[in-house]
């Protein structure tokens, strides 16, 4: 028997009101963890979500929940979106530098059965998805006439540091702050699929109106259960 994995799962079974409490300037000594293990699960849950057609149902509607609810200073000239995703790229998020967080350390922690540990995110994928929509022309009238729009956007990069663990007896993910991402975003008009180069402000807010919302429902103490 591994003794160190006996005394691990031992201490991690025991209430934390029966332990000693852990300094706060003794955070900084707990060392950081690889997180080989678990990235190696997080892959394989990865690999699944990506090649599953109900997923990508979910996720479409989450983004499409996003940029169509919520939104009072939606352009008068965009009409509602709709989201497919189309791919999620073969590339898994990856966590690196774990570090356990003492309970005493969260904001409004129940110190008998919360915990979580931060780390650093990094997702260097290709995640696309093609938001359609109708481009309105308000001239000579109020939605005189409207013009099929698509907006093709790729996500390449997303990092950031991350806090997960269990809160309130649900499990829970958030960035610690607004985490970096990079959008290739490609516009087409028309029946035809015409490359329209001149709609770069649609495509703007667009993709300012999804980096919003993760500042909004993802970022510390705000958070996805």
């Amino acid at each position: 028997m591994d003794m160190r994995s006996f005394a691990a799962a031992a201490l991690a079974a025991t209430l934390p009101s029966t332990l000693p409490p852990i300094p706060l300037d003794s955070v900084g000594n707990v060392g950081e963890e690889t997180c080989v293990w678990l990235n190696a699960f997080l892959g394989r849950i990865y690999r699944d979500a990506a090649r599953s057609p109900h997923f990508h149902k979910w996720f479409a509607a989450r983004i499409e929940d996003s940029l169509n609810k919520g939104w009072a200073n939606r352009p008068d000239f965009v009409d509602e979106m709709k989201v497919t995703v189309n791919g999620f790229g073969p590339t898994p998020p990856l966590l690196t530098a774990a570090r356990w967080l003492p309970t005493s350390a969260m904001e409004n922690a129940d110190l008998e059965y919360d915990l979580a540990m931060n780390a650093k995110f990094r997702f260097r994928g290709a995640l696309s998805f093609t938001v359609e929509t109708k481009f309105w022309i308000n001239w000579p009238r109020e939605r005189y006439a409207s013009i099929p729009l698509q907006v093709h956007i790729r996500m390449t990069e997303m990092a950031g540091a991350v806090r997960m663990g269990v809160r309130r007896n649900k499990s829970f993910v958030s960035f610690l702050s607004e985490p970096f991402s990079i959008f290739e975003v490609d516009s087409t008009i028309g029946k035809h699929e015409t490359k329209f180069k001149q709609l770069r402000r649609l495509d703007a807010i667009i993709v300012g109106r999804i980096k919003s919302v993760i500042a909004r429902k993802l970022v510390w103490p705000n958070c996805k259960h």
